[in-house]
């Protein structure tokens, strides 16, 4: 996965969170969550936007293909709310793996 490829990924993955968001009544704890990990995969993508790196070492292709993983686990789950506490479970993966590509990338930086 290159940059492009990333952000896009990472920015499609925020349109489903927001999607998800919609469906809880504002102020409630399934909302407010969600609201939080919004923001973070949003603070994410905004520092890889930001700033050019080098999307061919080893490094990043390993932490993209964690990012690329936890992205998969949420496609499985978003949809049904059913399965909220493991969309919550995947997104918060999402989140870390995208912190470790960051902490793989920042050097490059």
């Amino acid at each position: 996965m290159d940059r492009t490829e990333l952000i896009e990924s990472l920015a499609d993955n925020l349109t489903r969170l927001d999607v998800l968001r919609s469906r809880f009544d504002t102020g409630t704890a399934e909302r407010l969550r969600l609201d939080g990990l919004r923001d973070l995969l949003d603070a994410q993508l905004r520092h890889l936007i930001r700033n050019a790196f080098k999307d061919n070492t080893a490094a990043y292709k390993e932490a993209t293909e964690v990012v690329t993983a936890a992205i998969k686990e949420i496609k499985k789950t978003i949809d049904d709310l059913k399965k909220i506490a493991d969309t919550f479970n995947n997104v918060v993966a999402l989140v870390k793996a995208v912190d470790g590509l960051i902490e793989v990338v920042a050097p490059l930086l």
